[in-house]
């Protein structure tokens, strides 16, 4: 099975891929580890898109933690079963980015780009300009992935619904 979890900052990207990795047994690729091995993927998409697509190449069955708009290569959305898209409400992103922060400051969890991210994200600019680019993604993504592989999911419930329903091939 191939999964690409897509969603806002804070939608419950990671927390779906830990918990259908763990329970479907698959290997768990998450986008921003390639930020932290490699810094320049974040300004060559290029690159970006050519470790990504590596990574999936190598793997029979995935889970994809994330999403960088303009950076999913094709080939992994034509592969992907399944697109599961976390839609959850802004105050509730706006929450879970700020709980995030805290957590992760207080253990000095992140690295440079991820507390100038987390940083960015804390003023909230950045999660309005990211709506509409990811809005315009999810919707490109619609069109090209059949009705029954695309899941939009709106609420931390409906999360961890999905989680107990799903069941291994």
């Amino acid at each position: 099975m191939k999964i690409l979890i897509i969603g806002h900052p804070g939608s419950g990207k990671t927390y779906l891929a830990n918990k259908l990795s763990e329970k479907l047994k698959i290997e768990l690729i998450d986008i921003d580890v390639l930020f932290d091995k490699h810094p320049l993927y974040l300004f060559s998409k290029k690159l970006h898109r050519r470790a990504l697509k590596k990574l999936v190449d190598l793997n029979k069955d995935w889970i994809i933690d994330g999403y960088h708009t303009g950076r999913m290569p094709e080939e992994i959305l034509n592969k992907a079963n399944r697109v599961i898209f976390l839609n959850l409400p802004k105050e509730e992103l706006k929450n879970n980015i700020v709980n995030r922060y805290q957590e992760k400051k207080a253990a000095r969890e992140f690295s440079h780009w991820q507390s100038f991210r987390i940083n960015n994200l804390k003023n909230f600019a950045q999660l309005r300009l990211e709506d509409k680019v990811l809005r315009s993604d999810v919707e490109k993504i619609r069109t090209m992935v059949k009705n029954e592989q695309f899941k939009e999911l709106k609420s931390k419930q409906e999360i961890d619904s999905y989680v107990n329903e799903i069941h291994a091939p």
